[in-house]
């Protein structure tokens, strides 16, 4: 039993003591830190360097940057430069990898100038990428080629050549920025070529779903559908277990996309976007995913879908951190902003916009952008440090032709100052007569300007003489026949009073009266039509019954029909216009009585009325008289003016001048045989009705109308519906008039308008039939 004991003892203990051997013989890097620290001794140091480089992962706390940090100090301190360079390099990883850019581009400078000092600039071969790589982040793309292109001889010099295809292909990216897709072809196939037949072939799948990117910009998709399958092939047969292509089959697809968008398939183009996204989503790669929204979103935006655009977008606020491409989220943002504001969203289109000023304004007031414009030319510091040997030798040669120069540079000095001083002499007496001539240009504007006033005035006192000349001659016009009759009357009551005949002066002076009254409404019309002519008065249209209005003409000249027995013809079709009674009735008074004033005895007038294209209806007034001339006609067509003595011509101007302001046009012309025609358009009425007839009580019609409502009276509700049944037994053969006239009758009411009701209602016969009709 002891024996026993004794060997699981001896089991235990054994490889404990093999172990504290080996710990022995290899101490921990934190022991050999300190150790250097404490005694500056270099024992161990470059082995624990390598194995610190081998497992970097566990330096990765505060404590590991603080030990390294330590060492590099006394490394630097003892002149140590080979430890001082390799702990700036682990400490330039350490601050990378912790996403610090400001602290990492600081190690950077300090360590570029001593790997120049040491010619080990091959050392730092992936540093100088990963400048250009900060750079092309902040779109400095000249500065990142440049980086690049120093990693590239110094890949090339060291035979690396996996850094010499990482820094092409960097530099094919460049150029796909700028647009120069045939230089990034170049560098894509180079990167492929560097790598073909070595152990890193396998990273050829990235080249060439950039190179099939090339080809797609290019629109040769033929060869995109190449290089993207052969990206395929190449991953999933070489690098699907490679953690460092992990986003290669998103970008697979993403190119597939492209291919099939750009190919006008948009079905399997979409398939792939959404196989993609779900890929990049899967593996938690944000920044790949946000750029295929950013693709996707690009391309609705160009089609003006904006609402599409911001469903696409909008999802990527909620995804953005610190770590992404400072490009990237100024396009999301700025493309929000523009499709907010041309939808209307004004309000987000603000947030957007002030968003994107807050993030442009933090990147330029970043430190590290300060160290990243340094580097460069600490790199020149560097190569000329080695050419110092050469410029010292070329200063001699330089010091004698120095002073060769300075009597030029004197010479140069005193004309340059020269030429300044006649320059600002110069710049003087042209900004005076600059200014002079400003001064004349202003006193020039403002005479013109009161120019402009003196000539409206002017205008505005020709157009009231002109109102004025023409209210006296229509006065003068429009009152002699009326006067005529009048004295015509006087006359007869005259001779029936010398001859004792009195029976018919009482109807001849009611005659009298009627006239006088109808020419004191006429001059009141007249001074209407001035006021409206001057634009005091506002332009009233409404529904006019036609008939009415000529009935009412007719009348007023009914004396002077009957007395030269003219026959008067009326076709007016039962139109209804819309327009100013008061212009209308004017403009037919005018144009009768030139008719009447056109024919000596025993002539004809017609007076027609109907409807034309365009919503409008002509009133023509033909008659056989005495007709225009040509040379009149052409005249009146130019706007010569007429001699008031030519009362037909005054009449007829006036009239032009009333069918404008009644939204119409006069026409003039010549009959065939003999007399003329002269018509005039006014517009058609358009009979909205919006009150339901059903609801319009007998309390809602103005009792002055009601009382009007003849034989309509006995209706206690006013209902369309029975007045039409009314109508149509007693005019059934017009159904289009009819609800015309039914329409009227309902608009009248609603406008309150007395004359237009008075003039509808009276067209229904006031007979026992009617009455029977309602009474039943």
């Amino acid at each position: 039993m002891r024996i026993n004991l004794l060997f699981i003892l001896l089991i235990i203990l054994i490889p404990l003591r093999v172990l504290s051997n080996q710990e022995a013989q290899s101490p921990n890097p934190d022991l050999v830190l300190r150790d250097f620290i404490k005694t500056g001794d270099t024992t161990n140091l470059d082995a624990k360097l390598l194995q610190i480089e081998l497992s970097f992962h566990l330096f990765l706390d505060k404590q590991g940057l603080y030990l390294l940090s330590k060492t590099q100090r006394i490394a630097e301190q003892k002149g140590l430069n080979y430890y001082n360079i390799r702990l700036l390099m682990l400490i330039a990883k350490w601050h990378r990898n912790s996403g610090n850019k400001e602290l990492y581009i600081q190690t950077v400078l300090k360590l570029i100038p001593l790997l120049g000092v040491e010619n080990k600039m091959q050392e730092g071969v992936w540093m100088l990428i990963d400048i250009g790589n900060f750079f092309y982040a902040e779109k400095e793309y000249g500065q990142a080629a440049f980086f690049y292109d120093k990693a590239i001889d110094i890949a090339q010099k060291d035979s690396n050549n996996f850094a010499n295809a990482v820094a092409e292909i960097n530099h094919g990216l460049i150029c796909m920025k700028n647009n120069n897709f045939e230089g990034s072809k170049a560098h894509f196939r180079k990167s492929i070529q560097l790598r073909l037949g070595s152990d890193f072939e396998k990273y050829n799948c990235f080249s060439y779903i950039r190179l099939a990117d090339a080809y797609n910009s290019l629109m040769q998709l033929d060869s995109a559908l190449i290089f993207i399958k052969k990206a395929e092939y190449i991953y999933y047969s070489k690098g699907q277990q490679n953690a460092l292509l992990l986003e290669m089959p998103g970008l697979i697809d993403l190119g597939y996309y492209n291919y099939y968008r750009l190919s006008n398939e948009p079905k399997l183009a979409g398939i792939h976007l959404k196989k993609s996204r779900k890929y990049l989503l899967e593996k938690d790669l944000i920044n790949h995913y946000l750029e295929t929204l950013l693709l996707e979103a690009t391309v609705v935006f160009e089609h003006k879908e904006n609402q599409k655009t911001i469903n696409i977008l909008e999802p990527a606020l909620k995804l953005f951190s610190p770590s992404f491409s400072n490009d990237l989220t100024t396009k999301i943002i700025y493309m929000l902003a523009l499709a907010s504001h041309n939808v209307g969203d004004f309000e987000n289109s603000h947030l957007y916009y002030e968003r994107l000023v807050a993030f442009e304004d933090s990147l330029k007031s970043s430190k590290s952008h300060y160290h990243l414009n340094q580097i460069r030319s600490i790199i020149d510091l560097v190569e000329r440090d080695s050419r110092l040997d050469i410029a010292e030798k070329e200063l001699a040669l330089e010091y004698e032709k120095e002073k060769a120069r300075i009597s030029e540079r004197n010479l140069f000095i005193y004309i340059s100052f020269l030429a300044i001083f006649s320059a600002i002499v110069l710049s003087y007496f042209l900004f005076r007569l600059k200014k002079q001539n400003l001064k004349v240009s202003n006193l020039h504007k403002e005479l013109e300007g009161q120019n402009e006033k003196i000539n409206e005035k002017a205008i505005k006192l020709e157009q009231s003489n002109h109102v004025k000349n023409k209210l006296f001659s229509i006065i003068a016009h429009d009152l002699r026949s009326p006067l005529n009759v009048l004295l015509g009357q006087i006359g007869i009551i005259k001779q029936q009073i010398v001859t004792k005949n009195t029976e018919n002066v009482s109807p001849n002076l009611s005659r009298m009266e009627q006239t006088l009254k109808e020419t004191v409404e006429l001059f009141e019309r007249l001074l209407q039509w001035s006021k409206l002519d001057k634009n005091e008065i506002a332009f009233n249209p409404v529904p006019i019954c036609l008939e009415s209005i000529l009935q009412q003409v007719i009348k007023f000249f009914e004396p002077n029909i009957n007395e030269k027995k003219i026959e008067i013809v009326k076709s007016l079709n039962g139109l209804t216009g819309y327009a100013d009674a008061n212009i209308t009735q004017t403009i037919l008074r005018n144009l009768i009585s030139n008719a009447i004033n056109a024919i000596d005895k025993d002539g004809r007038i017609i007076i027609t009325a109907d409807k034309i294209e365009g919503e409008k209806i002509i009133i023509s007034i033909s008659d056989n008289g005495k007709g225009f001339s040509t040379d009149w006609l052409m005249n009146f067509d130019k706007g010569v003016a007429i001699d008031v003595q030519q009362n037909h011509g005054l009449g007829l101007m006036l009239c032009k001048d009333l069918a404008a302001m009644n939204k119409g046009e006069l026409i003039l012309k010549r009959n065939d045989d003999c007399g003329s025609t002269v018509s005039f358009t006014i517009q058609v009425m358009e009979i909205k009705i919006s009150v339901d007839p059903e609801t319009v009580s007998f309390a809602e019609i103005p009792m002055v109308l009601w009382r009007q409502l003849e034989p309509l009276q006995k209706l206690k509700v006013y209902q369309s519906t029975q007045i039409k049944e009314v109508i149509d037994n007693i005019k059934p053969e017009n159904k289009a008039q009819l609800d015309v006239f039914i329409k009227g009758i309902e608009k009248s009411v609603y406008l309150g308008n007395k004359e237009l009701y008075g003039s509808l209602i009276s067209e229904i016969p006031n007979d026992e039939r009617t009455k029977n009709l309602i009474n039943n």
